[in-house]
């Protein structure tokens, strides 16, 4: 009797075992056919910027020395002519309080983590970002943020995740100059404002996620 009282509990422990290991592996199978629906959707790109300018109002016009809006087209190329001449290009700045709503080359979807990243040269400027699907919905903020880093440069950004807006892809991102956060007393100068180099969405989407 003994023997068999033995017998049973070794053979339980072991499909108990068992069991347990075919519930860790589901587990993980199923996590990784998460992960895969999840790409599917949202799909890395490396080349998506601003193709368009929907719209500008770039401030402190006559002082501030790089008011051309479609600088912020494209992929990133702000530089310096002359080091430490302080004459730049590839650019534009806001200026105080100023804007700029730009269209993106595809769809902006909402993948893993952050998705729309902002090139801000020059200094370290605050800026809030807004985004849509298209010019008739509603332009959403994704918050502002102080982008760049102290002590400036040209390969400096911001980044701001789409799912704060409640949407699934956008295609129109708007840009407002808040340095006022920083400095609020500051006026008008040759590069005011944020500078924007050029918008980049990180994710897009094969199917219609717009919302």
């Amino acid at each position: 009797m003994k023997k068999n009282l033995y017998y049973w509990r070794k053979k339980f422990q072991k499909t108990s075992f068992h069991f347990f290991l075919i519930a860790i592996l589901l587990i993980i199978f199923l996590s990784g056919c998460t992960n895969f629906s999840t790409n599917k959707e949202a799909i890395r790109v490396d080349n998506l910027y601003g193709q368009e300018v929907a719209g500008a109002n770039i401030t402190c016009q006559g002082i501030n020395r790089y008011t051309d809006p479609s600088e912020a087209l494209g992929p990133p190329n702000a530089g310096e002519f002359v080091r430490g001449s302080r004459n730049y290009y590839g650019f534009v700045s806001l200026g105080i309080d100023g804007s700029i709503m730009l269209r993106m080359s595809l769809p902006v979807a909402d993948g893993s983590g952050n998705d729309i990243r902002v090139y801000q040269s020059v200094s370290y400027e605050a800026l809030e970002v807004w985004v849509s699907p298209s010019m008739i919905e509603e332009f959403v903020s994704l918050g502002s943020k102080n982008c760049g880093k102290p002590g400036g440069g040209f390969d400096q950004y911001c980044e701001f995740d789409i799912k704060e807006s409640g949407y699934k892809a956008i295609r129109y991102v708007f840009v407002k100059d808040k340095q006022r956060t920083q400095v609020p007393d500051i006026y008008c100068y040759e590069s005011a404002g944020a500078d924007i180099d050029a918008v980049q969405g990180l994710y897009t989407s094969l199917a219609d996620t717009s919302k």
